[in-house]
């Protein structure tokens, strides 16, 4: 079983031992929506932008938040998306994801 979202402990046997797993990187959109407005000044620029909850393909329970990356056309419930990283720090990288 996966445990989404990523904590120490199972939430079912409460078990500390845990290992990563490869999901892939193929999903579709579960729902989206656009930001218009911003109080993070750091995102003021990107405005409007899509913050996506996509469903991955090979575990369809987990669903995965991010940006869209590339235009919105063609963006629809059940279009189908691929993640990509975007660095923002050496330490950091966020998901996004493009219409594939």
């Amino acid at each position: 079983m996966l445990r989404w979202p990523p904590r120490a402990a199972c939430p079912a046997c409460l078990s500390m031992s845990y290992s990563w797993v490869d999901v892939g990187g193929s999903a579709v959109v579960f729902s989206w929506c656009v930001v218009h407005r911003t109080n993070l000044p750091a995102l003021a620029s990107l405005t409007p932008y899509v913050v996506l909850a996509a469903q991955l393909d090979s575990h369809p329970h987990i669903k995965f938040l991010g940006n869209l990356d590339g235009p919105r056309e063609g963006l629809s419930i059940g279009a189908p998306l691929v993640v990509t990283f975007n660095p923002i720090s050496p330490q950091i990288s966020l998901p996004w994801w493009r219409l594939s």
